[in-house]
């Protein structure tokens, strides 16, 4: 069976859960949910649910709440945002993030967008793997010259994001700074 029929087959099963129940207060939607699984490895693309970790909606916009979420679970992660202006976008890492003064990640992680319907997905380029950054005062994905392709403040409540050799990515938000609106981290499988 071809991967994209395994995506189809996965999808139409795949339950979004908080705390053991159905949640439907998600910025996912099923474009953005087709479109991950298609870039994510196959042991992933087989898992029956996903469950929400962080939610602005239920936790509050916080970075530390939001890692000592984290820090409970499992990854592979998937961070996904909506901005004041209605753009959706995020991040897939699959590694532990936590507070430190080191970079983390693996080269499958990548970043997202969510762009006149479609889905398009920034993967490593082979350059700098500056892939995630956790301190109390920021989490960044990707770097390069000073600047990264998604960061957010400690309060969540507003980012960046700006073209980075990581990923060589285009600026996820509509301008490159940005307010949040919503924040959520979802977790496969576990």
């Amino acid at each position: 069976m071809d991967e994209h029929k395994l995506t189809e087959i996965n999808m139409s099963l795949l339950k979004l859960l908080y705390k053991g129940r159905a949640y439907e207060s998600t910025i996912l939607c099923r474009k953005i949910i087709f479109e991950l699984l298609e870039n994510v490895e196959c042991k992933f693309k087989v898992a029956e649910s996903w469950h929400l970790v962080y939610s602005s909606v239920e936790h509050g916009f916080s970075l530390r709440t939001m890692v000592d979420n984290l820090s409970k679970s499992r990854p592979p992660f998937i961070l996904i945002c909506r901005e004041n202006e209605g753009n959706t976008f995020g991040v897939f890492i699959n590694d532990k993030i936590c507070f430190k003064s080191t970079l983390s990640g693996k080269i499958n992680t990548f970043l997202f967008k969510m762009e006149n319907g479609q889905v398009k997905v920034f993967k490593y380029s082979g350059n700098l793997p500056y892939f995630c950054l956790c301190s109390p005062s920021f989490i960044g994905f990707g770097c390069s010259e000073g600047k990264f392709g998604l960061l957010f403040n400690s309060t969540l409540l507003t980012g960046s994001s700006s073209r980075v050799t990581t990923f060589n990515n285009e600026v996820l938000s509509r301008k490159e700074k940005f307010a949040v609106k919503q924040i959520e981290v979802w977790t496969i499988g576990h």
